[in-house]
């Protein structure tokens, strides 16, 4: 959304999923990932399966959804046993501040004028309702579509969020 908003020639439409062009501070659970993380990471015998990082991930969050989308930043490099984190932990722990952040604050000097699609999930408080005005003001030709689930939509509602992000598409009117 940022970069639509800086560079609209770049961007010909955007799919933001429960993410606004709004500031607001994330929640506690967050945090808890990290260390979470960072306890599969500092195990005396280095974790080499999924089963073993989700049952350690388990102690920090009960959500098995939740685990799946976290370990999905594991990998195995490539001859190694050993699963690591693609994004290094401490750029993850330094930068949640910052994930909260939106550099704009006037939609009179920042639009976007091409489709945009949000997916808001109701169960989540980061898109809370008194922000669907600001939303439409920076994003005129905005959808939005709203999932009964928590944060983490992909992982909640997968097959419904296939079907969903069809919607960008359609407002995209066809090439001349």
């Amino acid at each position: 959304m940022t970069l639509a908003l800086r560079s609209p020639s770049l961007v010909s439409s955007v799919i933001a999923i429960d993410n606004g062009p709004i500031r607001l501070p994330l929640t506690d659970d967050f945090p808890r990932y990290i260390r979470g993380m960072r306890h599969i990471q500092s195990q005396a015998t280095p974790v080499s399966s999924l089963s073993e990082a989700d049952a350690l991930l388990s102690q920090f969050e009960p959500d098995p959804a939740i685990r799946l989308f976290l370990l999905t930043n594991l990998t195995r490099k490539s001859g190694k046993d050993r699963l690591h984190f693609r994004v290094p932990l401490d750029i993850l722990s330094s930068s949640l501040d910052a994930l909260g952040d939106f550099p704009y604050t006037d939609p009179r000097r920042n639009r976007f004028e091409k489709p945009v699609l949000i997916v808001r999930a109701t169960r989540s408080h980061y898109l809370p309702d008194h922000s669907k005005e600001l939303m439409q003001k920076f994003f005129p030709n905005l959808k939005m579509v709203d999932f009964d689930c928590g944060h983490w939509v992909i992982t909640e509602k997968p097959h419904e969020f296939r079907q969903s992000r069809f919607l960008v598409f359609s407002m995209v009117p066809p090439r001349a």
